[in-house]
């Protein structure tokens, strides 16, 4: 075990050569029940790829106030907002749990505000190539849900018998930024009346430390972290009418019947 002056001088000598690179994910939260849980059919796929998010959304909120999104098209694990923000997740042929997750701060303001990234939320409520009916669940590991508590060691056993993961940093980060996840829109199976406890569609990161600053399109300086999803099937609007309908008519019926 390294003695707590050898960890010091490795620490600053981190902060000061810049080469030690970690950026560090420094706490998990979540709410189950603000906003109202999301309803589900169930999970259809467990081994998720980056490049089978389609219509995966998300955005970054800057410190001058300003929010720009992105969307992952059809097939591609990627997307930009030219001369702001870049988001990947590599290589987009390997189940989410064992990619790469990437943010990139392409801003080149120079004021120590409007470039700084403040947070970055990712929403898969209408995520999943083959079009409408499908979504993409962030799976984390969850010891407890009352009180609410995370599992960042991950190899959980999960809903749907599949192995969750919680957002963790990754190696080769920036040094000194830190940020906080934060999960919400939890889902529930329409099988249930309660949420899954560790099925939820989106998940923000608020940073901290040093700030995390943009240098540019050409060596915009990046956040790296895990994360675990997995496909799910959504019920179509359609689905509702249909059943309401149904419920209609069988109200109807059994009103003829009593007159």
């Amino acid at each position: 075990m390294k003695s707590r002056t050898s960890l010091k001088r490795i620490a600053l000598f981190c902060l000061t050569a810049a080469v030690c690179l970690a950026n560090v994910i420094t706490g998990v939260s979540g709410d189950l029940s603000n906003p109202a849980p999301f309803t589900i059919v169930g999970i259809s796929n467990q081994n998720q790829k980056g490049n089978e998010m389609g219509g995966f959304l998300v955005s970054a909120t800057f410190g001058d106030g300003s929010t720009l999104t992105c969307t992952l098209a059809t097939n591609v694990e990627s997307c930009s907002n030219a001369g702001d923000f870049s988001f990947i997740i590599s290589p987009g042929t390997q189940n989410t749990s064992a990619a790469t997750w990437e943010i990139r701060n392409l801003r080149t303001g120079t004021d120590g505000t409007s470039d700084n990234m403040i947070s970055f939320t990712m929403d898969g409520r209408n995520a999943g190539n083959g079009g409408g009916g499908l979504g993409t669940v962030f799976n984390p590991c969850v010891t407890t849900t009352a009180p609410l508590v995370f599992n960042v060691a991950g190899g959980c056993s999960g809903t749907g018998g599949g192995n969750g993961a919680t957002i963790q940093d990754h190696s080769g980060g920036l040094t000194g930024v830190t940020a906080s996840a934060f999960y919400d829109r939890a889902v529930m199976l329409s099988s249930s009346s309660v949420p899954a406890g560790d099925l939820w569609f989106r998940v923000t990161l608020t940073f901290a430390g040093t700030t995390f600053e943009g240098q540019g399109a050409g060596g915009g300086t990046a956040f790296l972290f895990d994360a675990d999803t997995d496909q799910v099937d959504i019920p179509e609007p359609g689905t509702y009418g249909l059943v309401g309908l149904a419920l209609a008519g069988l109200g109807a019926f059994r009103l003829r019947r009593k007159s």
